[in-house]
């Protein structure tokens, strides 16, 4: 990808949009073509104005304050989700046999702790099933609960972050009077930690500061007070 370099954090994910398979003198052949989405975070510096004052006017000045979302980490992994239900808590009727099933993930939630990110949703799946020549759906979801390797700097204090996964494979089977569904999952996600900045936002220049010559001010600074808050306040330079 243009414009990232070794260090930068990236995460990346494929989607198979179409397949052709082949059999060709005992060999089988697979063609696949495939979109790939990718993330990639530069870190730039960004200058800005903090504070400002005159030594000539009265300054009146309004400030904002910028959030600055960095991102610190980057994830990838898979995890295999299996689990079964009765055919009655899945509303399928015991006679009709399963022709395709698709899965779709939802994170829901995550947190931080120690050195593990804990991410939790649920999975829904679409089955299609044949009962006696008739077609109908039946919709199943499955919570779960994937853990992944956190930054320490997260440990104690969580960070916003963003997931996202994809069932990259999944298999349904009736077995009894049960329904048992197989899927291998794929996660991505990135980690942010955000700092907020006070940042001048609009000056309003004001009366002129009027000075005799060989004038000067006595001023004792209380303890929280900087030479810049205390040069501003009498427009000194």
């Amino acid at each position: 990808t243009e414009g990232v370099s070794h260090g930068d954090e990236a995460s990346a994910k494929a989607t198979v949009c179409e397949m052709g398979i082949s059999l060709e003198e005992g060999r089988i052949s697979v063609d696949v073509g495939m979109l790939i989405e990718c993330h990639a975070t530069k870190l730039d510096s960004v200058k800005y104005v903090k504070d400002l004052y005159s030594t000539t006017h009265r300054v009146s000045s309004e400030y904002k304050t910028l959030d600055f979302p960095s991102r610190e980490k980057s994830s990838n992994g898979n995890f295999t989700l299996s689990d079964s239900m009765t055919l009655e808590e899945a509303g399928i009727v015991p006679s009709a046999s399963i022709i395709d099933v698709a899965g779709s993930v939802y994170p829901e939630s995550y947190s931080f702790g120690g050195d593990r990110c804990i991410i939790n949703g649920r999975v829904r799946y679409d089955i299609l099933l044949e009962n006696e020549g008739e077609y109908s759906s039946a919709i199943v979801e499955l919570p779960f609960k994937y853990e992944t390797d956190a930054p320490d700097k997260f440990a104690a204090v969580p960070s916003d972050a963003l997931f996202s996964g994809e069932v990259i494979s999944t298999r349904a089977r009736v077995d009894g009077e049960r329904i048992g569904i197989d899927s291998e999952i794929s996660m991505n996600g990135c980690s942010f930690e955000h700092a907020k900045t006070r940042v001048l936002d609009e000056v309003t220049f004001g009366e002129s500061i009027g000075r005799a010559v060989g004038e000067y001010t006595v001023c004792y600074p209380e303890k929280h007070e900087s030479l810049w808050s205390v040069a501003k306040r009498y427009g000194a330079p």
